[in-house]
Formats: structure tokens, sequence, C-alpha cells
């Protein structure tokens, strides 16, 4: 039976890795380089200290996955002007947990058009972070890959007693494809409230390249980010929030069969931090919906009547506690716990007088339900300022589920028809629990050198179109992970 048949297809993973690197550190030369209107730092070390370091130019640049292509072993899947995926080490999309402020993001395209790296503009982006060998079980679970970690720059304060007011902007120009953009930030802060406003267009046509005509179409695209943070210094702790928005008008895909007519995201994601005599406590809240729409752009011969219309929408929420105590001589002890919750919808609406395309509307998820919750501990030993070791067991209950679908009318296509009625005549709740362990030393006997050995046990649950993809017509064009028409 054809996998798309089946609610229950997608069985959970699991991934037995062993891990050797050496890293040679950057020299003096990176001080010489020019130095880029918002300098990223993007790292490589899996471990605090011993990092390597690349200055990244982010001018002219709409991609934040296009910026770690500098670190070995990392390559990006291109996609739209804004959406490339990272590859680490072979292994891309869901099976790399990317976290942006500490906060994972929820797909929400059947193909794929909005990973997690899309809604982290990169001139807001302070550092970035790639852990491509065994990432320690404080990052999070239900993943096999590398761990992938973008921030946004700290609040900032005004010295005791005094004020702030800083900012910045920048624009850029390309003349092929005539891309252009701006960036602008401003801050206003007391010693103990700090406010600050970020906001960044870009936006070009097609490019030219090779070919007859020279013109690589379906390759333009449109973004508007922007946010509001406020963080607050406090006896009880630091205390922060953030408000953010992407619109994106439009997007197109040069490899897919889709493009983008709309993806629009808000989110909130607020904190608290405060250290006592014993260590540190820290918890964290994030929440995000997304309403993402796809049709056929003119270079695929779409217009504003007909095409093949399709919207998404994503709820995400989630949060996580932790908990980290100072342990003998330089260690640390970390016990913590967090949980998310994602809800998706996709529905292709009909289009009128079309003969393959209604009269009723095509459910492809009907309020796909995926729920975790993880608890972990961790210990992490510097036993010399040359070696130190990780230790972590983590544990994860995931539980799915989806409502019943149907294809645009019966009759129509008898696989559809078939599916569909397998599909609801199913049970579709599904539930995995999950056991992870991690085991990683690094040695730096130098300030040019890093060896890590390190062994892990990682495992993840598939995620809700990789489980409840039912369509064998469609879903085997319109719901694909390649980028390259298969599904």
């Amino acid at each position: 039976m054809s996998r798309q048949f089946r609610a229950g297809a997608g069985v959970p993973l699991t991934r037995l890795s062993v891990a050797c690197a050496a890293a040679l550190a950057a020299g003096p030369a990176l001080a010489d380089a020019p130095m880029p209107l918002s300098p990223v730092v993007v790292t490589a070390a899996p471990l605090s200290g011993g990092r390597v370091d690349v200055a990244a130019d982010v001018v002219g640049d709409s991609d934040t996955g296009d910026m770690l292509t500098a670190l070995p072993g990392v390559d990006a899947e291109a996609g739209g002007g804004v959406s490339s995926r990272p590859v680490v080490h072979g292994l891309s999309d869901e099976r790399v947990n990317i976290l942006v402020d500490g906060a994972p993001v929820a797909l929400a395209c059947p193909d794929h058009m909005n990973p997690p790296l899309s809604y982290a503009d990169p001139h807001a982006a302070s550092q970035a972070a790639v852990i491509a060998g065994i990432s320690p079980v404080s990052l999070g679970g239900d993943s096999l890959g590398a761990t992938i970690l973008v921030q946004t720059a700290q609040p900032r304060f005004a010295d005791p007693g005094g004020a702030l007011l800083a900012g910045g902007a920048g624009a850029w120009f390309r003349s092929n494809g005539a891309g252009k953009g701006g960036a602008l930030d401003a801050t206003l802060a007391s010693d103990r409230l700090s406010l600050t406003y970020e906001a960044e267009v870009a936006q070009s046509g097609d490019y030219t390249g090779g070919g007859s005509d020279g013109l690589v179409r379906s390759t333009g695209y449109q973004t508007i980010d922007q946010s509001l943070a406020i963080a607050a210094r406090t006896p009880a702790g630091l205390f922060d929030l953030k408000l953010s928005n992407q619109t994106a008008p439009y997007q197109a895909f040069p490899n897919a069969f889709m493009d983008m007519t709309l993806n629009s995201s808000w989110a909130a994601d607020g904190g608290w931090r405060q250290s006592f005599g014993w260590g540190e406590m820290k918890a964290r809240a994030f929440y995000r919906d997304t309403l993402h729409k796809m049709n056929f752009l003119a270079d695929k011969g779409g217009d504003a009547n007909g095409g093949m219309p399709m919207r998404e929408l994503t709820l995400s929420a989630g949060g996580l506690v932790e908990a980290d105590g100072r342990l003998l001589d330089q260690g640390v002890l970390r016990l913590g716990g967090d949980v998310r919750r994602d809800q998706l919808s996709d529905l292709w609406a009909p289009v009128a007088e079309s003969p393959m395309e209604g009269p009723g509307a095509f459910v492809n998820m009907n309020h796909g339900v995926r729920a975790r919750a993880g608890a972990f501990t961790e210990w992490e030993q510097t036993w010399t300022p040359a070696f130190r070791t990780v230790l972590g067991v983590r544990g994860d209950l995931v539980r799915m589920k989806a409502g019943q679908v149907h294809p645009y009318a019966p009759g129509l296509s008898m696989a559809d028809d078939m599916a569909a009625a397998a599909f609801n005549s199913m049970d579709r709740r599904r539930g995995d629990a999950h056991f992870d362990v991690s085991a990683l030393a690094r040695y730096r006997p130098g300030a040019h050198a890093a060896f890590e050995l390190g062994v892990s046990r990682k495992t993840r649950s598939p995620s809700l179109y990789e489980r409840y993809a039912w369509s064998q017509s469609a879903n085997s064009q319109m719901t694909g992970w390649f980028g390259d028409g298969n599904g």
C-alpha cells in the first residue's frame, strides 16, 4: 500500500552517532577583514570556548541560511530568495534542530517555503552558532542532525543613572535583478529599561544568468520584517519580551511547482533569567501564528482569477524552564524541561469553472496537531583549562492527531477517493516515546586547535506532513521536500 494512503505511515527514526572532529582556529587574518554593516559571528564550536569565528558581510544578503555555508560541512538547499535550508553533514530540513532566539519555528507550507531561518533577519542577527556534530541534550530533542542557534542582539542598557539613545540604518542595491533593501534600528534605554525597534525590507526581481535570454525566471521576492523588544532589569531578574512580524507579499520559487503569494507571521517571545548563590535559573515562552498562501505567479502562468490557490495556517506555542547549578569545581548540572504544540490546517480553495479544482475545497490537512513534552539532565565539567566533557540524557513524548480530509469532489480521482476513505476510516492518533543520550569530550591543546570525540543516540518523530500526507495524485506533486518536482 502506498505511503500516501496511510495515516500512520510516518514512524519515529533513531540515529546512533559517533563523532570525531578536529578544528583549526581562524588566524589573525580575520582582524584585517573589512567590518560589515552589521557584523555577525558564525560559530562552529560545539562547546563554549574554542570558537571558530567568521565575519559574515550581510550587506545585500537577505538569506540568513546562506551565511552559514562559510563553515565546513554546512551547505544550503536553495529555494526562494530568502528561504534556503541548511544542510549539515547530509541532514537537512526538520532533521536539523533550528532555534531562533531559543524558540523553534513550525513549518506552515507543504513545500517548506518558509523554513525557520527565513524568519531570522540577517541584519538583526548578532550571532549564529552551528553545532555540527553531537548536540547537547539541553538544546532540544526530537531531531537527528545538527543544532543551529540564531541569536538577535541582547538588550542594551544605559550606564547607572544615565540614558541611552542609539540607532543605525543601512541600504543596499544589487544590479542583477534590481535587488534593493534597507534596515534600521533604534534603541531608547535607561539603566533599568530598554526599548528597541528594528525593521528591514528587501525586494528583488528575477535575476539574470546563463541560458538563451539570460533571465532566471521565478526568482523574485519581497519581504518586510519588523520587531519591537522591551527588557527590564529588576531585583527579581532580567525580563524581556519581543513582538515581531514578517510579511512577504510574494516569493517565487524556480525549483517548485508553486510560488508564495503571501506569508504573514506574528510572533511573541518572552523570557526571564535570574542568578542565585547556587547557580542560574531561566524560563522562556513563545507563540507564533502564520498565514501562508501559494499559487502560480506570472512566470508559471498564474493570474488573479485562477491557478491553484492554497492556504495554510499554523499556530505554535511552547516554553522551557531550566536550572543550572554549580557542581564540583568548574562544573554545571543542568535540569530542565520544555513543551511545544503545533497546529496546522491546509486547505486548497476551489477554482470557479475549473473541472478539476472544485466544486468543493481540497482538504490537505484538517487541524493536524503535534504536541511534544521533554525533560533532560546534563552535566558539563571543565577538568582542566584544555579538557571539557558533556554528558546528558533526555526523554520526550510526542502526541499527534489529524481530522478527516477530502478531495475537491468525488469522482475526479479514484485514487484520491480511495485514499481519503482509507485515511478517514483509520485511527489517526499517534504517540511516540523517545530516549536520547549524548556524551562529548573536547580537548583544546592550544589557541589554534581543538579535538572532539563523542557518541549519541537521537530520535525524532515525523512532522505532520510526513505522517499525514494522504493524496496519491495531489500530494505527489504539491507536498514535497526536494525542490525538484518529486514528491
